[in-house]
């Protein structure tokens, strides 16, 4: 949520520059040819990004939207999650996410006694997060096969290392859900964390690239109509 408003700004942005490719330079592109200018360099890399580079960025869209859909229909909600958590920026924030929605739950289900192999299923199938899920479900068979839980944690390198000396000290003094319960506090004070960052960085650093490549757009259409004054004079 964090991420949303500067997501669109930068879409918009996007959006706004194939437009003004299409609709702007396009056109002004065949009027400077006409008259056979010599052109500042800035101007022929804009004409360049307008027609070929333009054309290469929508292909590595179509790809890169078949690639998700591929993703999405292969590898279902576990493959998606685990792309999301990938990324820059956003993966840090989606992981931490899962994992304290995870240790939430295994925490109440291990103060109520239920083994924690089935603990880890339960907690698994009942989080949002299909990848995190997945790895509940690894941990479980870990547990039944004799690991400690910080130990399968920390086995697997998957979910957050900084909870594993968290879940060894509840498993090492009979507190687990204790343990569990504080380890998912602090995956949500660094989302927190995460979130304040995001929320004061972002927005603005977004809005300072999208007017740079404004300015930087007239500026150039500018320059080359003087040029194109000056070569009719």
């Amino acid at each position: 949520s964090a991420l949303a408003y500067p997501a669109f700004t930068i879409v918009l942005a996007v959006v706004i520059y194939i437009l003004f490719a299409s609709f702007v330079v396009q056109p002004f592109r065949i009027i400077v040819e006409e008259f056979q200018l010599t052109l500042p360099v800035n101007t022929t890399v804009l004409f360049w990004v307008s027609s070929t580079g333009l054309g290469w960025f929508v292909s590595l869209l179509g790809v890169l939207g078949l690639v998700l859909v591929a993703l999405r229909l292969i590898g279902g909600r576990a493959a998606w999650s685990w792309m999301m958590a990938q990324l820059p920026l956003v993966g840090g924030a989606w992981q931490c996410t899962g994992a304290a929605e995870m240790l939430r739950g295994l925490s109440l289900l291990t103060e109520h006694r239920i083994p924690l192999p089935d603990a880890l299923r339960l907690a698994g199938g009942g989080i949002t997060d299909a990848y995190v899920g997945q790895l509940c479900r690894d941990l479980a068979t870990r547990v039944e096969q004799g690991s400690p839980l910080f130990m399968a944690i920390l086995e697997q390198r998957t979910l957050p290392l900084s909870i594993v000396p968290i879940v060894r000290w509840g498993e090492q003094h009979g507190l687990l859900g204790e343990g569990l319960k504080s380890a998912a506090e602090m995956l949500e004070g660094r989302l927190r964390m995460r979130s304040l960052i995001l929320i004061q960085v972002i927005p603005p650093l977004a809005l300072l690239v999208v007017g740079v490549l404004i300015l930087s757009l007239v500026g150039i259409i500018t320059s080359t109509l003087f040029s194109l004054l000056q070569g009719l004079i």
